[in-house]
């Protein structure tokens, strides 16, 4: 009767540790699937962040040209300004077309103005999306860091239940 319990006993165990040990691998497979999928998502924020670092160099490089330009635009209109008020007394037809030209050099600073707003709108915009993709990136990394515990974790409890097994022979 004794020997019968006990092989009952040894052929119960068996069975609860090979299903333990089942259940625990599909675990181990799915949490490695996990961190190769966050892997994944960790390597396309990090091409992502540094496709906007490119583009926020480039808005920079745009508006660095903008600001430029625009400089350059109000110096000249400052000089014809000075010019039209030295010869408006003698040469009233020149004024005129001195007037004419400040006219499109008003119009070409407003639009080159628009263009230089829109690039800083643009530059601010590409600051907060690598703000954002930061913030993803430090979660993502920090999710990796918790599924590498629960693998070490895992593989632990699985360590500890093939101790208990192999005890049990």
């Amino acid at each position: 009767m004794n020997k019968k319990l006990i092989t009952t006993a040894v052929v119960a165990a068996g069975i609860f540790g090979s299903a333990t040990f089942g259940a625990y691998a599909a675990n181990a497979w799915a949490g490695h699937q996990n961190m190769v999928a966050v892997q994944q998502n960790i390597s396309i924020l990090k091409q992502r962040l540094l496709d906007r670092n490119e583009q926020l160099k480039q808005a920079n490089n745009s508006s660095q040209q903008y600001a430029d330009q625009l400089n350059q635009l109000n110096n000249r209109i400052n000089q014809l300004k000075d010019q039209i008020n030295q010869d408006n007394s003698n040469l009233q037809n020149q004024a005129a077309s001195y007037q004419n030209q400040l006219n499109v050099l008003n119009q070409q600073k407003e639009e080159v103005a628009r263009q230089l707003n829109q690039a800083n709108q643009d530059k601010a915009n590409m600051a907060q999306q690598i703000s954002d993709l930061n913030s993803k990136l430090t979660a993502a990394q920090q999710k990796t860091d918790e599924l590498s515990q629960a693998v070490t974790d895992a593989q632990q409890t699985k360590d500890l239940s093939d101790d208990a097994v192999n005890a049990t022979k």
